[in-house]
Protein backbone atom coordinates (compact mmCIF):
# COMPACT_ATOMS: atom_id res chain seq x y z
CA UNK A 1 0.00 0.00 0.00
CA UNK A 2 2.86 2.34 0.94
CA UNK A 3 4.62 1.52 -2.33
CA UNK A 4 1.49 2.31 -4.38
CA UNK A 5 1.05 5.64 -2.61
CA UNK A 6 4.72 6.43 -3.17
CA UNK A 7 4.52 5.80 -6.91
CA UNK A 8 1.22 7.68 -7.12
CA UNK A 9 2.84 10.69 -5.43
CA UNK A 10 5.81 10.52 -7.79
CA UNK A 11 3.51 10.30 -10.83
CA UNK A 12 1.47 13.28 -9.62
CA UNK A 13 4.60 15.37 -9.03
CA UNK A 14 5.99 14.57 -12.48
CA UNK A 15 2.65 15.35 -14.11
CA UNK A 16 2.48 18.74 -12.39
CA UNK A 17 6.07 19.51 -13.43
CA UNK A 18 5.29 18.63 -17.05
CA UNK A 19 2.20 20.84 -16.94
CA UNK A 20 4.20 23.78 -15.59
CA UNK A 21 6.88 23.32 -18.25
CA UNK A 22 4.22 23.15 -20.95
CA UNK A 23 2.55 26.34 -19.68
CA UNK A 24 5.82 28.26 -19.44
CA UNK A 25 6.80 27.20 -22.94
CA UNK A 26 3.63 28.73 -24.31
CA UNK A 27 3.68 31.87 -22.14
CA UNK A 28 6.52 34.13 -23.22
CA UNK A 29 7.03 37.65 -21.95
CA UNK A 30 7.35 40.35 -24.62
CA UNK A 31 10.81 41.98 -24.53
CA UNK A 32 11.86 45.51 -25.42
CA UNK A 33 14.80 46.36 -27.69
CA UNK A 34 17.21 45.81 -24.79
CA UNK A 35 15.85 42.40 -23.91
CA UNK A 36 14.03 43.67 -20.81
CA UNK A 37 10.42 42.71 -19.95
CA UNK A 38 7.84 44.85 -21.72
CA UNK A 39 5.54 46.43 -19.10
CA UNK A 40 2.02 47.75 -19.30
CA UNK A 41 1.61 51.05 -17.49
CA UNK A 42 4.80 52.42 -19.09
CA UNK A 43 5.30 54.21 -22.39
CA UNK A 44 7.26 52.91 -25.38
CA UNK A 45 8.15 54.08 -28.85
CA UNK A 46 7.02 51.68 -31.55
CA UNK A 47 9.96 51.65 -33.94
CA UNK A 48 9.48 49.92 -37.32
CA UNK A 49 12.27 47.47 -38.11
CA UNK A 50 12.40 48.98 -41.61
CA UNK A 51 13.03 52.48 -40.22
CA UNK A 52 11.00 55.59 -39.58
CA UNK A 53 8.59 56.13 -36.70
CA UNK A 54 4.94 55.65 -35.72
CA UNK A 55 2.79 58.68 -34.99
CA UNK A 56 -0.30 60.66 -35.78
CA UNK A 57 -0.94 61.88 -39.31
CA UNK A 58 -0.39 65.49 -40.26
CA UNK A 59 -3.54 67.32 -41.26
CA UNK A 60 -2.62 67.00 -44.94
CA UNK A 61 -2.40 63.21 -44.60
CA UNK A 62 -6.09 62.53 -44.09
CA UNK A 63 -9.46 62.94 -45.77
CA UNK A 64 -11.11 63.74 -42.42
CA UNK A 65 -11.67 67.15 -40.82
CA UNK A 66 -8.83 66.48 -38.40
CA UNK A 67 -5.89 64.08 -38.30
CA UNK A 68 -7.08 60.73 -36.92
CA UNK A 69 -4.88 58.39 -38.95
CA UNK A 70 -1.98 56.42 -37.43
CA UNK A 71 0.94 56.41 -39.82
CA UNK A 72 4.55 55.40 -40.38
CA UNK A 73 6.59 58.58 -40.79
CA UNK A 74 9.84 58.50 -42.72
CA UNK A 75 11.61 60.72 -40.18
CA UNK A 76 14.23 59.08 -37.99
CA UNK A 77 12.79 60.46 -34.74
CA UNK A 78 11.05 57.92 -32.54
CA UNK A 79 7.53 59.25 -33.00
CA UNK A 80 4.90 59.49 -30.28
CA UNK A 81 5.23 57.34 -27.12
CA UNK A 82 2.54 54.71 -26.78
CA UNK A 83 0.98 53.17 -23.69
CA UNK A 84 -0.37 49.61 -23.42
CA UNK A 85 -3.10 48.60 -21.00
CA UNK A 86 -3.93 44.95 -20.34
CA UNK A 87 -7.59 44.13 -20.82
CA UNK A 88 -7.60 42.50 -17.36
CA UNK A 89 -5.83 45.42 -15.64
CA UNK A 90 -7.51 48.57 -16.96
CA UNK A 91 -7.67 50.08 -13.46
CA UNK A 92 -4.44 48.54 -12.09
CA UNK A 93 -0.72 49.30 -12.28
CA UNK A 94 2.19 47.96 -14.27
CA UNK A 95 2.54 44.32 -15.27
CA UNK A 96 4.73 42.29 -17.61
CA UNK A 97 2.99 41.66 -20.94
CA UNK A 98 2.94 38.14 -22.35
CA UNK A 99 2.69 37.39 -26.03
CA UNK A 100 -0.86 37.03 -27.39
CA UNK A 101 -2.34 38.95 -24.44
CA UNK A 102 -5.30 41.21 -25.21
CA UNK A 103 -4.50 44.88 -24.60
CA UNK A 104 -5.47 48.43 -25.48
CA UNK A 105 -3.07 50.89 -27.16
CA UNK A 106 -3.02 54.65 -26.60
CA UNK A 107 -0.74 57.49 -27.65
CA UNK A 108 0.76 59.21 -24.61
CA UNK A 109 -0.25 62.72 -25.64
CA UNK A 110 -3.87 63.89 -26.06
CA UNK A 111 -5.23 64.13 -29.59
CA UNK A 112 -4.66 67.89 -29.77
CA UNK A 113 -5.12 68.07 -33.53
CA UNK A 114 -8.79 67.19 -33.06
CA UNK A 115 -9.28 69.44 -30.05
CA UNK A 116 -9.57 66.44 -27.69
CA UNK A 117 -12.87 65.59 -29.39
CA UNK A 118 -11.43 62.16 -30.29
CA UNK A 119 -9.50 59.99 -27.83
CA UNK A 120 -5.85 59.03 -28.33
CA UNK A 121 -6.72 55.31 -28.18
CA UNK A 122 -6.13 53.08 -31.20
CA UNK A 123 -8.92 51.37 -33.09
CA UNK A 124 -9.72 50.05 -36.55
CA UNK A 125 -11.92 52.32 -38.64
CA UNK A 126 -14.64 49.93 -39.77
CA UNK A 127 -15.63 52.00 -42.79
CA UNK A 128 -13.58 50.49 -45.59
CA UNK A 129 -11.56 53.21 -47.31
CA UNK A 130 -9.78 52.67 -50.62
CA UNK A 131 -10.35 48.92 -50.19
CA UNK A 132 -8.66 48.76 -46.76
CA UNK A 133 -9.47 48.96 -43.08
CA UNK A 134 -7.18 51.60 -41.56
CA UNK A 135 -6.18 52.22 -37.96
CA UNK A 136 -7.29 55.50 -36.45
CA UNK A 137 -7.63 57.29 -33.15
CA UNK A 138 -10.83 57.20 -31.11
CA UNK A 139 -10.47 53.84 -29.34
CA UNK A 140 -11.58 53.31 -25.74
CA UNK A 141 -10.14 51.04 -23.04
CA UNK A 142 -13.50 49.53 -22.16
CA UNK A 143 -14.45 48.40 -25.66
CA UNK A 144 -13.55 44.84 -26.66
CA UNK A 145 -13.70 45.99 -30.29
CA UNK A 146 -10.47 47.93 -29.73
CA UNK A 147 -8.23 45.09 -28.53
CA UNK A 148 -4.78 44.29 -29.92
CA UNK A 149 -2.13 41.64 -29.25
CA UNK A 150 1.66 41.41 -29.61
CA UNK A 151 3.31 38.28 -31.03
CA UNK A 152 6.94 37.44 -31.83
CA UNK A 153 8.27 38.01 -35.31
CA UNK A 154 11.39 36.53 -36.86
CA UNK A 155 13.84 39.36 -36.13
CA UNK A 156 15.87 39.81 -32.94
CA UNK A 157 13.56 41.44 -30.33
CA UNK A 158 11.11 42.26 -33.12
CA UNK A 159 7.37 41.73 -32.88
CA UNK A 160 4.22 42.27 -34.85
CA UNK A 161 0.96 43.81 -33.68
CA UNK A 162 -2.34 42.06 -34.31
CA UNK A 163 -5.82 43.50 -34.23
CA UNK A 164 -7.94 41.05 -32.21
CA UNK A 165 -11.50 42.30 -31.58
CA UNK A 166 -12.96 40.45 -28.59
CA UNK A 167 -9.60 38.68 -28.27
CA UNK A 168 -10.07 36.49 -31.37
CA UNK A 169 -10.16 36.58 -35.16
CA UNK A 170 -6.77 38.32 -35.18
CA UNK A 171 -5.47 40.14 -38.27
CA UNK A 172 -2.03 41.58 -39.02
CA UNK A 173 -1.40 45.29 -38.59
CA UNK A 174 0.78 46.43 -41.48
CA UNK A 175 1.52 49.48 -43.60
CA UNK A 176 -0.93 50.39 -46.36
CA UNK A 177 -0.09 53.38 -48.62
CA UNK A 178 -3.22 55.44 -49.30
CA UNK A 179 -4.09 57.40 -52.45
CA UNK A 180 -1.90 60.29 -51.26
CA UNK A 181 1.11 58.02 -50.74
CA UNK A 182 0.86 58.25 -46.95
CA UNK A 183 1.99 55.06 -45.20
CA UNK A 184 -0.99 54.43 -42.96
CA UNK A 185 -1.30 51.57 -40.50
CA UNK A 186 -4.08 49.19 -41.44
CA UNK A 187 -5.11 45.56 -41.66
CA UNK A 188 -2.84 43.81 -44.12
CA UNK A 189 -1.68 40.31 -45.07
CA UNK A 190 1.88 41.47 -44.43
CA UNK A 191 2.63 42.58 -40.88
CA UNK A 192 4.87 45.48 -39.85
CA UNK A 193 7.77 44.24 -37.74
CA UNK A 194 8.48 46.60 -34.85
CA UNK A 195 10.74 47.08 -31.84
CA UNK A 196 9.61 48.52 -28.52
CA UNK A 197 11.90 51.22 -27.10
CA UNK A 198 11.27 52.47 -23.56
CA UNK A 199 10.36 56.18 -23.61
Amino acid sequence: MVTMRYFAAIFLALSMKALLISCSAHTKVVLDNEGKPFLSGYFYYIVPATGGSIGQANSRDTHFNCATSIVQHSESNRGIPVGFTLKSRVLNGAAAVNESTSLFINFQIPNLRCGNAISSGWKVHHAKLEGHYFLSLGGHDLSKEHLFQIVKSTGHYSYKILYCPNGKGCKNVGVVPDADGVHRLGLNDTSLDVLFVRA
